[in-house]
């Protein structure tokens, strides 16, 4: 059984425990999937919690939705049980879903450490209670709060920490990790604990995922809504060709494509083809006009009711959630975490070889 926490912020815990399971198959074994308190909501969805809906598809997992993710936030009917009933009934859930697997990989919630009226049994305390080993996932800030958040993590669960993730490093910190925070672990007992680098690849949203974020209405071009965004701006944008029209609209999201999508040499160019597409906000609908310029630019054109500078807000404040289209992301932190010590391996002989 392996427990998979995060210190929050966006640490990518979903992402890491995607990278475990994909090397668990590739491995030829049987993983199982439990996420006891669901904490995200599957897209126009209630009481389903994104994970589980990811990885009950991605381990094409016969088990009910309601037995892989029992305790949602959005069902209130479980708040009045006590803690003690929570745990034994997380207990059984975990031996029926280890049935016929070789490894249960139990996910935790978004942050270990903190106290949620929504939650009323903490991962620290599931964790130990399942007896189950245990990653942390830890989005990096600064040196001083990841060693104290992971030694805190480490006094609570002892022999269960197998070992941490500090993930999302700014590239330009990564030699001051490695030098001091690592070697701050080490010298406490955590050998496994990788240094994962800011990766925009990994973050970054396709057009599809701002849409379903912003439930914005496709007005053209939904062949192309996979395409990535690199950067997005409500401020000017210097449209060339026929696209220069769109500067007449004000209220307006211009998405720029992500540089893997553009021409080779052309990272700097102003152009329309380094537009991914344009979300139009105030839910004022374009003329005929503009909508034939979006087909002939090849430009996906959206619209959501919202204003611009609060459509911008939501998606800076979001992330974008992982389908199963984006296993491509999964793969590529498998390759981050191989190239620092075969970190990934490192893990599951911690786990598979007990």
């Amino acid at each position: 059984m392996l427990f998979i926490g995060s210190t929050g912020d966006q640490a990518g815990h979903t992402l890491f425990t995607w990278a475990i399971v994909n090397r668990l198959l590739e491995k030829g074994l049987h993983p199982g999937f439990f996420k006891p308190f669901g904490t995200s909501l599957e897209a126009g969805g209630f009481g389903a919690d994104h994970d589980a809906m990811l990885f009950r598809e991605a381990l094409k997992l016969d088990a009910p939705l309601e037995s892989i993710c029992p305790y949602h936030i959005d069902n209130p009917i479980w708040r009045s049980k006590e803690p003690s009933q929570i745990l034994e009934e997380c207990r059984d859930l975990s031996r029926e879903l280890s049935r016929e697997k070789d490894v249960l990989i139990v996910m935790g919630s978004k942050h270990i450490f903190f106290d949620d009226a929504f939650l009323p049994v903490p991962d620290i305390h599931l964790a130990t209670a399942l007896g189950a080993d245990f990653i942390l996932v830890n989005r990096f800030r600064n040196t001083s709060a990841s060693v104290y958040s992971v030694l805190f993590a480490f006094s609570l669960l002892k022999h269960l920490m197998k070992g941490v993730v500090v993930n999302r490093v700014p590239p330009d910190e990564m030699d001051n990790v490695r030098e001091r925070l690592l070697q701050t672990l080490a010298n406490k007992g955590i050998e496994i604990a990788p240094a994962i680098a800011e990766d925009p690849l990994l973050s970054l949203w396709s057009l599809r995922e701002i849409a379903d974020e912003l439930c914005a209405e496709v007005l053209w071009g939904e062949q192309y809504l996979d395409r990535k965004v690199w950067r997005m701006t409500i401020g000017p944008y210097p449209l060339r060709g026929r696209a220069h029209l769109f500067k007449m609209v004000y209220n307006k999201i211009v998405f720029i494509a992500s540089p893997s999508s553009r021409g080779e040499g052309d990272s700097n160019a102003f152009s329309s083809e380094s537009i991914a597409g344009i979300l139009l906000t105030g839910g004022v609908r374009p003329s005929f006009l503009l909508i034939e310029v979006a087909k002939g630019e090849k430009l996906p054109l959206l619209l959501t009711k919202e204003d611009a500078v609060l459509a911008m807000q939501r998606l800076e404040r979001s992330s974008a959630n992982l389908t199963s289209a984006n296993k491509s992301k999964a793969d590529h932190f498998c390759e981050l975490l191989d190239r620092e010590e075969k970190s990934l391996d490192r893990f599951l002989r911690c786990v598979t070889e007990r």
